[in-house]
């Protein structure tokens, strides 16, 4: 799959046709994803995102923070920590943190470590969710397993501009939202934080 960097990946054409640049700190791999579409190796944008994320030659993975220490730096910060579209998280991870343990172990883990909330609505039918559960299923049983062990729970489209890349279904804002009971609960909490680092 030839793909050139500087000419196709830094120098690239925006949806309405007109070159432009980007840095290579801006690069993502959903640009890579975008062009492996653009140029047909992939039928779709999350096609390839599958292809790569199946095949270990292709997966290159990149080092990211422990999500102990992000959770951490937050707090210290006087933030709140939310896990987003914990569905989305394989049902085996193998953390160089935590261990290879079920997904479930490690949510339980990030709550111990001082998870404020988890993301209990969002569009998992628009995304690369392996499950079969449907969305309100998905948020039923989160909020049934971690009713009392987070503070509050979020929602949110995880909005990308879909529309403009020309994908079939895009997500739309405001499509996974919460309620306005679990939107008061969650402002009550940043208030909270807010006064206690004022």
């Amino acid at each position: 799959m030839p793909i050139d960097y500087k000419d196709e990946i830094l120098r690239f054409k925006d949806s309405q046709g007109n070159q432009r640049t980007r840095s290579v700190y801006d690069v993502q791999r959903k640009h890579i994803f975008e062009l492996m579409a653009r140029k047909g190796y992939a039928p779709s944008w999350d096609r390839a995102k599958l292809m790569v994320r199946g095949d270990p030659k292709l997966n290159i993975g990149r080092e990211k923070i422990s999500p102990l220490r992000a959770i951490e730096i937050i707090k210290k910060c006087g933030g709140l920590t939310v896990l987003a579209h914990p569905y989305l998280i394989d049902e085996e991870v193998d953390s160089k943190v935590i261990g290879k343990v079920c997904r479930d172990k490690y949510i339980d883990t990030l709550i111990d470590s001082g998870l404020d909330g988890i993301e209990s609505c969002y569009t998992y039918n628009k995304t690369t969710y392996k499950g079969n559960q449907s969305n309100d299923e998905i948020k039923k049983e989160i909020e049934n397993k971690y009713n009392r062990k987070v503070k509050f729970f979020t929602g949110g489209s995880d909005y990308h501009n879909d529309g403009k890349k020309g994908v079939d279904d895009p997500r739309c804002l405001g499509e996974a939202g919460i309620s306005l009971k679990e939107f008061e609960i969650f402002l009550k909490r940043i208030a909270k934080v807010a006064r206690k680092f004022g």
